[in-house]
Parts: structure tokens; sequence; C-alpha cells
């Protein structure tokens, strides 16, 4: 039987307008409501699930950057050539490959990056993260990387912060590649102090020896996804892929939503 297109069409515009009224589409940054976005360019369970940024918080996005460091991924002016490093890394010795970033971690996105920490902020964080996606898609598949796995967390504070930013963008980015996500790849198995509340200097001390990896996955020759939230000095990221390698991984390389610059 053939379906008249008229009918098709009353169909769809009840399910958008149902859709609507169960599940309003919100700015997931203000929480702002924001106009529906038409059912012809997309369809009603996307506009459900994928989070979306009102014009004003979009606004307070920092610009693109064409050129990063290849090494740490830190935004670069036009024309400067990173693939031995920049001026924030030139004398950092990291035993991962490479690095992509978002942005740098300051200013409004600063406020940004501390809002995905939260409960409420996961969905900016898969939003963010789907940013770094289309921003670095082409670098992301030249990697070739066969797994996503995220910098891990002590237990005891993930207890206290239910999410876990890191491994929300990893699994949105593991979709993004259509690779693994291999959850728990990583164990953190000593509490230390937070590195934010550090010197850089001792950031490096901090994490020596606070991470392993478990056998629930094979890393023989196989290239690795690292994620986190925030890169600085590299000591975490580093020192994750040192464990990485040691346990059989070929290759590790990073991405972050945020690079801190050294600072």
């Amino acid at each position: 039987m053939v379906v008249p297109e008229s009918l098709l069409r009353k169909c769809q515009d009840f399910s958008s307008a149902l859709a609507d009224y169960l599940f309003p589409p919100n700015c997931c940054y203000c929480r702002k409501s924001l106009s529906p976005v038409s059912h012809e360019e997309t369809s009603i369970w996307s506009e459900i699930t994928t989070p979306r940024l009102c014009t004003d918080c979009a606004a307070k996005l920092p610009p693109m950057t064409d050129n990063h460091c290849l090494k740490c991924g830190a935004p670069q002016g036009p024309h400067i050539p990173s693939r031995h490093g920049c001026v924030h890394c030139k004398r950092s010795h990291f035993a991962f490959a490479g690095a992509i970033s978002l942005h740098l971690y300051e200013d409004k996105f600063r406020k940004m990056c501390r809002f995905c920490k939260q409960d409420s902020g996961q969905n900016l964080t898969w939003y963010l993260a789907r940013q770094l996606w289309q921003a670095e898609k082409n670098r992301l598949k030249s990697w070739q990387c066969d797994a996503v796995v995220h910098v891990p967390m002590y237990w005891t504070r993930r207890l206290v912060r239910h999410v876990h930013p890191a491994e929300t963008i990893a699994r949105c980015l593991a979709s993004c590649l259509g690779v693994p996500f291999w959850h728990r790849a990583l164990n953190q198995v000593r509490q230390v102090p937070h590195q934010a509340s550090l010197s850089p200097s001792v950031r490096r001390k901090n994490v020596l020896g606070i991470y392993r990896a478990t056998r629930l996955h094979d890393f023989k020759d196989r290239n690795i996804l690292l994620i986190d939230d925030i890169l600085t000095t590299g000591s975490t990221a580093s020192e994750c892929a040192k464990v990485l390698k040691r346990a059989g991984a070929k290759q590790v390389h990073v991405a972050v939503l945020a690079r801190g610059a050294g600072r």
C-alpha cells in the first residue's frame, strides 16, 4: 500500500511537535530554550540526543586556529613550523607521538572546561568533543588508532565526582572513529595531590608510577588514542603513554579539549 505524501508529512509534523514537547531543546551550557531544528535537515532522534549551544554561548568559543603544534597540540600562529615542538614544548620530552586540542585553556573556554567537570556538564563535554572531531578528523584518522582509552581517575575521587570528562570525550571520539572504546584500560593505583594545585616541576614527579595497564585488553602492536580533558605540562599524558607502551602499544597519540600551554 502506498502511503500518501500528505499523510507522511502530517505524521512527521506530529512526531516533531511531540518530541519538542517531551524533550524541549535547550542550550547545553546556559540551558536557554532553543528553536527546534528543521526535521528536513535532521532526524527527530538526532535532535533529541545531539547537544547544542545557543547563539550567545557559541559566540563565547574562541575562533578556530588552523595551525597547531604537532607535538603538543598548542594553537600556533600561521606559517609557524612546529613538527619538532613549539615555544611551549621544545624542551619537553613526551612518550606520546603527537597531540591535538580544540582551544587554549583560557578565558571563557576555561570556564566551559570547568563546567564539563560537573554532573550537568556532560552534554557540553559531548558537544565540545564533537567540535574537536569536526576540526581535527583528518589528523585523527591519519593516526590509524585501533582503540581509544582515557586517563583514569582514582576510584575515591570518581565516587565523589560521579562524572569524568575524559571518559565522555573518549566515548564520543571512539564512536566518531568507529573503533573500540577500551574502558578501564588504565588504572590509577595511588592517590596523589591534584595536578592543578602543583607547580610544573612538581607535576612531573607527582604522576610517576601511579598508573597501571590492566589485563582487560591486548595492547600489543596497537595504536592507541589517549584522551584527557586538559593538557598543561603533558606530564600526565606522557606517563600514561609510557605505561601503554610498556604494555605493548606501538604508538600513542593524545587528544584533549584544552591546551594549557604549560601554565
